[in-house]
C-alpha cells in the first residue's frame, strides 16, 4: 500500500472525522474501490474503535435512496463512510438516509482519494475551511447572486431568505456532512421559479466521466433549464434526463468551489476548485429547497464571476473578496 495513501486514510479518519475510541464506523464501497475501504478501515481499528464494510453494487445511475440494510445500518453507526467513485458518492450525498443519518447525529463523509489528493496535509484542509466558512457566510447573507464567465454563462437568481452550506473535510461533530479528505465549497439553493439566464457548462457535468469537450448550454427561465443545446455531451444530457421526473430541470444549487491547491482542472471533482463556479439541476433538499427529484446533477464552468446583491466576490476565477 502506498505510504501517502496510508498517510491519507489516517488523516480521514483522525483529523477528518475525529473517529473515538468505541465509535462504530460504516464504510460502504464496491470491489473497485475496495482497497481504500480496508485501509480506512485497518485506520478505524487502530483508533479502538469499530470498522464495518458493506459492498453496495447497483446497476442503476441513479436510485434516490440505498437499500433498505444500508439505510438502516447508517442509522446505527456514528460515522458514514462512503467509499465509492466521485458520481456515485455524491448520488448518496443527495439522499433521505444522508440526511435522517445526520439528523440523529451521524457524521457522513465521501472519501475520494487520487494520488494527487493523497499529498493533502493537516494544515492545507483546515486553511481551505476557513475561507469555505467566509464564502458560505456571503451566500446566506445576499439576496440575489449573478454568475457569469467568458464561455458565455450569465444567470441571475434569488437567494433571499436561504442559509447556504459550507463543506469542508473537517467533519468531526454530530451531524456534519461532506467529503474527505480534501474537498471544500459553498453552496446555496436559489428560491425556486426565480433563476433567470444562460448556463455554458464547459468543464464538466455530473455522471460524465471524461471533461467536457464541447460546453453545453441550458437556458433558464422561471427557475427551470426549458432547453439544451451543444454537441454530443448536451446530447447525453438530455438523454439522461428523458426518463426523469419533470423536476430534473429545476436549477437546484449555486455552488462556489473553494479548494486552491490543486487548479487543475479536468477531474470529476472540479468543482471544488477555487475559481470554479456549479450550477446543479434536480433536488435542491441539501439546503432549504423544497424540490424532490430522482436527480441532483452539478453542471461546473471555470473562471466564474460572481456578484452577490451587485459587489464582485470573484471575477474571472480570481477572488476579489
Amino acid at each position: 500500500m502506498d505510504l501517502d495513501f496510508i498517510k491519507t486514510y489516517n488523516l480521514c479518519i483522525e483529523t477528518c472525522m475525529g473517529v473515538k475510541k468505541g465509535e462504530k464506523v460504516l464504510i460502504i464501497t464496491n470491489d473497485k474501490n475496495k482497497e481504500i475501504a480496508e485501509g480506512l478501515a485497518s485506520m478505524v481499528y487502530l483508533r479502538e474503535a469499530d470498522p464495518y464494510i458493506l459492498s453496495h453494487t447497483t446497476k442503476e445511475i441513479f436510485k434516490v435512496e440505498p437499500p433498505e440494510l444500508i439505510v438502516e445500518c447508517m442509522k446505527k453507526a456514528d460515522v458514514i463512510l462512503v467509499a465509492l467513485s466521485f458520481f456515485e458518492g455524491a448520488n448518496f450525498f443527495h439522499t433521505q438516509a444522508r440526511k435522517d443519518a445526520i439528523k440523529r447525529g451521524g457524521r457522513f463523509a465521501m472519501v475520494w482519494i487520487t494520488p494527487e489528493i493523497a499529498k493533502i496535509t493537516k494544515e492545507e484542509i483546515y486553511k481551505t475551511r476557513e475561507l469555505s466558512v467566509k464564502i458560505a457566510e456571503m451566500l446566506t447573507i445576499a439576496k440575489t447572486a449573478r454568475v457569469r464567465t467568458k464561455a458565455g454563462t450569465d444567470i441571475t437568481m434569488s437567494l433571499e431568505g436561504r442559509k447556504s452550506i459550507m463543506l469542508s473535510s473537517i467533519l468531526d461533530k454530530p451531524g456534519n456532512s461532506g467529503t474527505v479528505p480534501e474537498f471544500a465549497e459553498a453552496a446555496i439553493a436559489p428560491v425556486e421559479g426565480t433563476a433567470e439566464g444562460v448556463v455554458v457548462v464547459d468543464s464538466n457535468m455530473a455522471g460524465f466521466e471524461d471533461p467536457i469537450i464541447t460546453p453545453i448550454v441550458w437556458k433558464v427561465k422561471k427557475g427551470l433549464v426549458v432547453e439544451i443545446s451543444g454537441g454530443e455531451e448536451a446530447e447525453r444530457l438530455r438523454d439522461l434526463l428523458k426518463d426523469k421526473d419533470a423536476n430534473s430541470y429545476n436549477i437546484a444549487e449555486l455552488g462556489v468551489g473553494v479548494v486552491d491547491k490543486f487548479r487543475k482542472f479536468g477531474d470529476p471533482d472540479d468543482k471544488k476548485l477555487l475559481g470554479s463556479g456549479h450550477i446543479a439541476i434536480g433536488d435542491n433538499r441539501f439546503g432549504d429547497g423544497l424540490i424532490t427529484s430522482q436527480v441532483h446533477l452539478d453542471g461546473v464552468f471555470k473562471n466564474m464571476t460572481l456578484e452577490l446583491d451587485g459587489k464582485l466576490i470573484m471575477q474571472d476565477g480570481v477572488l476579489k473578496v
